[in-house]
């Protein structure tokens, strides 16, 4: 680090940030100095702000703050134990100029592509850094882990559904995988969607942002759409037609078993609680014909 530059007129160490962007705790203090996290007040839980009240860490000279957040499993990790967390995102205001960071960013990943945000211009590049400019003229840099819903590209007008109404067609009249992936598969990318295949048995379509569930819903004329959790913790939940006497996990369209799964815990307008109409398991069966909830997977595979 002393010899790859510091100080606002030598910012050479932001090339290896762009080059190796941190992965942990440890490789963020590696670059950005010690940041002393305080696992007994909290900060374990997976966020930290430098500078602090009271002052922990010190940063570099050339960096004037930082946020960080990082991954948390809030049901197997303890958030006092002092640990190598694994990083999610950090935010950065630099001394550096911002027409300094741009080129060094712009020569490891080539150009920039600008999104409008209701705060100013920010920059995009690689996977994923986001650059805008402080009202003195130097960097803010931000990089993330996976790509933020607010820079991703909107969907074409009635793009998605007419995804989901492709996808329907094809359950209904085929009974193997090649033919639907064929047929979905050109309408993925003007749906803002990921189409993803696990083990040649399964297929997933993935949204980001989320899908209205009423949507799915009036496609696939699921007239009482129920949630249930099929995990211990409660933290997924997938919706399904109500068929009273019939297990969850028997075919709901032709002969494929579909896994519409939410966004989180299914709630009403306002975050109001949904109408119960029986329990899967040790689960609540929820009536999501008013939930709020977006969908942020679909699920396909032969019932077995």
């Amino acid at each position: 680090m002393q010899l790859s530059g510091s100080g606002a007129n030598d910012p050479r160490w932001l090339e290896k940030i762009a080059e190796f962007p941190p992965t942990s705790l440890s490789t963020l203090e590696y670059w950005f100095g010690p940041l002393e996290v305080d696992f007994a007040g909290g900060e374990g839980m997976g966020f930290m702000l430098r500078p602090s009240t009271p002052t922990r860490g010190q940063l570099r000279l050339d960096v004037r703050y930082l946020s960080a957040s990082f991954w948390f499993d809030m049901h197997h990790e303890d958030p006092y134990r002092a640990r190598d967390m694994r990083l999610r995102s950090f935010s950065a205001g630099l001394a550096a100029p911002h027409a300094t960071v741009r080129r060094l960013l712009e020569e490891r990943h080539g150009p920039m592509r600008e999104i409008a945000t209701d705060k100013g211009p920010v920059l995009e590049c690689g996977a994923w850094f986001y650059l805008r400019a402080q009202p003195d003229g130097a960097a803010h840099l931000v990089y993330e882990t996976e790509r933020p819903e607010w820079a991703m590209p909107a969907p074409m007008p009635d793009a998605r559904e007419h995804l989901v109404v492709a996808l329907f067609d094809r359950l209904v009249c085929d009974t193997t995988l090649d033919p639907i992936i064929a047929a979905i598969e050109p309408l993925v990318a003007q749906a803002s969607a990921d189409l993803n295949t696990i083990n040649d048995g399964v297929v997933y379509l993935t949204f980001r942002p989320g899908l209205p569930l009423a949507t799915v819903l009036d496609v696939f004329r699921w007239d009482i759409p129920v949630a249930s959790s099929g995990d211990v913790h409660m933290s997924s939940w997938s919706v399904y037609p109500y068929r009273p006497g019939v297990v969850w996990s028997e075919p709901h369209v032709g002969p494929w078993f579909v896994e519409v799964a939410l966004d989180g815990w299914p709630r009403g307008p306002g975050g109001a609680e949904l109408p119960q109409i029986d329990r899967a398991g040790p689960s609540p069966q929820y009536d999501v014909r008013g939930c709020e909830n977006k969908v942020f997977s679909i699920g396909v595979r032969l019932a077995r």
